[in-house]
Parts: C-alpha cells; structure tokens; sequence
C-alpha cells in the first residue's frame, strides 16, 4: 500500500526526532554523566589508595618522607619568635636521619601493628639512665671547648678549667715546672676527622697542645706515665655501643685505685681515670732512668726495682703533650657565622646609611670605619662566607669569626 505524503512527513519528522533526542542525550551523557563517572571513579580509587595508606600507617607506620614532611610542618619557622635553640637542634635532627636509617628503626615489620611496635620500643628505651651514662663518660674525657661557648655545659672545657686540670696534675704527682700554662693553640685532629662534614651534628676532635720541661723524682714520673696511658681508657661493646670505663689495673699500680686528683671529691664510684684525655707526642730525659748497674732481683718487675731502689732521685724530662677535645656541632659553628655575617652586614649599611647624610663630613671616624668594614668585606668576609658554602676550612672560618666578633662590637661602639 503506498504511503501518502502525511505518512512520509510523519515518518520524517520522527526520525529526525529521534536522531537529535540521541544526539541530546550523547551531548549530555559526554558533558555530565561520564564526568560524573569519572569523577566517581577518582573517588573511588583516593578512597581506595587513602585505606590503603590507613592500613600501612596501621601496620608500619609513615614514610620517612612523609615523617619528615608532617616534623617540619609543626615546626616554626626560623624566623619566628618562638624559633629557639631546641628547635636548631630538633631540625638538625630531622635533616640528619637518613631513610635507611629510619625504616631499620621505626618501620614495623614484624609485629602485628605499628602501636604493639611502637608500645615495645618506648619500653625499651624508656630507661635513659644507660644513654645518660655513656654521655657523662665520654663528656668528662672529651670534653666540648671552643674559645666562644666553652663554659656553657657541666662537662665543657674552659681555659680556667684547663690550667686548674694540669695544676690538680702536677700537685698529684709532685713534679715542679717553669713553663706557662695556657690554652695557645687548638689544632686539628686530621685522621679523625672529614674535611666535608657528612652531618650537621657531627663534631670534629681537636687537642691543645702543650710542651713542658719538668723536674721530679723517679716514682712520680712512672705514676705519672701510668696515668697518662689509662686516663680516658673505655671499652666499648660494638654490637650494643655500650660504654664504661676500663677498671683494670697494673699489679704495678694497684694503688691508684684510692689515688685521687688534688681538688677532686672522691665519691663512691670515683676513678682517677675519668678525666680528659691526653697523651705524649713527644718525650726526652736528659738522663737514662735507670742509674744503677746493678742486676734486678728475681721476680721482680723492673717498675717496682725502680720504685723501690730508685724513688727519691730526680730526673728532667721535656714532654709534648696533647690533650684532647670534641669541638661544638657544625650546625651552632654556621648558625653562629650566619648571625656574624648578617651582624657585619647590618652594622656595613649603617656606616653607608651616615655616610650619605649632610652631616658626615663632620667625622672622620666614620669615614675610616667605612674603608675599614669595605677592606673586611673583601679579604676576611668573603673567605668566611666562602667556607660556609663549601663547609671546606669551616673551622677556621669559625676561628676568624671570634676573632673578630669583639672589633665588631667596638665598631658598632663607634658609630653610636
């Protein structure tokens, strides 16, 4: 039966209906509905990926990343007032635990979760009396010196405490000396230290060294010798890091277990040898210390022939020594040349500020205090911000900085 043209029109039109009803319904399923999808599937995968990082948390705890990310975020900044020398500390820390470090010691791997972990660890170290030990040991024979803050800590070293350690020395061992005693020097320990620090908590171990000619009987420079071998002398367990003094003594010396260092009290767990740490670097006698020629006794130890037989006579002897101490963290030496560099600075603009003034020419000190911080600024300045760039003569640059820290406040004097 043929169509008529109504039939056609209709049939036309409803297809053309159809085909933008589709059409509307791709453009809103593209534009609404399969973002929508997406957008839901995102969800879905952040929901699954935040569960999954839940249940690591649960288990092992946070990254090291993320640890670091979450301390530095509720630490101030360096420039807020509420910024203090702990918080140095803390961030030197933070920066110096190394990710290989942090997962051996704080990723739960073996316990069912991370807060049994955790719970076990706190346990074991709750007990700081252990740690608190081995810090006051290895304090007392190495001290902390340094020419700007030596006398800040208990177990720091100052020059005061120095000469009072060689006087409370030689009362001891009753031997005379003509020589000065003063801290002169501080030098270096090279083998014992990196020129490229690894971590700004490290310190480098330096010594004082000091050179005397000394008078004194036969018996007190053996004693004194002794003393000099085993002062410091520790033992360390390299699996545990656990460390105590070395109370062994020489059958030869058995007396220096009640001996006491003049001007020290001699309390219940008090060792002679829980002072700093020293040693000779060089020796002379001006005569053999064995005067007689007579044979040793049987059975006798030639220390207790010469103690026995030889004990009033006097000997000179010239000794180097080296007496040994732990310089402070490289993260206070560059805190302190950063404020010096910042001082020197700030006190340069002043000068340059009054210099541009109308009333400058009426002072010479000002202009002879601008050519002399312009002198700095090229020579020592320079060198010393060098240095804590590279972290390569840090120590010295740090030398220079106390130096100078005095002419700074006189300058500052000046320009008042």
């Amino acid at each position: 039966m043929k169509r008529t043209k109504r039939e056609e029109n209709s049939i036309v039109i409803s297809s053309v209906s159809f085909v933008s009803l589709t059409i509307v319904l791709i453009i809103l399923f593209i534009t609404y509905i399969l973002p929508w999808f997406r957008e839901i599937e995102a969800y879905k995968q952040e929901s699954l990926s935040l569960f999954g990082d839940y249940k690591r948390v649960l288990k092992e705890w946070v990254s090291h990343d993320e640890f670091k990310a979450n301390v530095e975020s509720v630490l101030p900044k360096t420039d807020d007032s509420k910024w203090t020398e702990e918080n140095d500390y803390l961030w030197e820390v933070l920066k110096s635990i190394t990710k290989d470090f942090y997962n051996n010691n704080f990723n739960n791997k073996t316990e069912e979760n991370f807060e049994v972990f955790i719970d076990k660890l706190s346990k074991k170290y709750i007990d700081t009396t252990s740690f608190d030990s081995k810090t006051e040991v290895v304090s007392k024979i190495l001290p902390i010196y340094s020419e700007a803050v030596s006398d800040l800590w208990d177990n720091s070293l100052s020059d005061y405490k120095f000469v009072n350690y060689i006087e409370s020395i030689a009362e001891t061992f009753n031997f005379t000396y003509k020589d000065a005693i003063w801290i002169s020097d501080v030098k270096l320990l090279e083998e014992y230290t990196s020129i490229i620090w690894d971590s700004s908590l490290d310190t480098n171990i330096f010594y004082i060294p000091l050179t005397m000619e000394l008078t004194w009987s036969k018996w007190s420079i053996i004693d004194f010798l002794y003393f000099i071998e085993n002062v410091g002398k520790i033992k360390v367990d390299e699996e545990t890091w656990n460390v105590w003094l070395d109370y062994d003594l020489n059958k030869d010396f058995s007396d220096f277990r009640s001996k006491t260092l003049k001007w020290q009290t001699k309390v219940e767990d008090y060792w002679i040898f829980a002072n700093q740490i020293f040693d000779i670097s060089s020796i002379s006698f001006e005569d053999y210390i064995d005067s007689s020629f007579n044979l040793q006794e049987n059975g006798i130890t030639f220390i207790d022939y010469l103690k026995k037989s030889q004990w009033t006579e006097k000997i000179k002897v010239k000794v180097s020594l080296r007496f040994y101490v732990k310089w402070i963290p490289l993260f206070k030496i560059e805190k302190q040349i950063k404020d010096f560099i910042a001082d020197f600075n700030k006190l340069r603009w002043e000068v340059q500020k009054v210099m541009s003034s109308e009333w400058t020419w009426a002072s010479m000190k000002v202009n002879e205090l601008n050519l002399t911080l312009n002198q700095m600024q090229m020579t020592i300045i320079s060198n010393i911000q060098k240095s804590l760039s590279t972290k390569v003569g840090i120590n010295e640059a740090y030398k220079q900085v106390i130096k100078y820290t005095s002419v700074l406040e006189e300058y500052k004097a000046i320009l008042k």
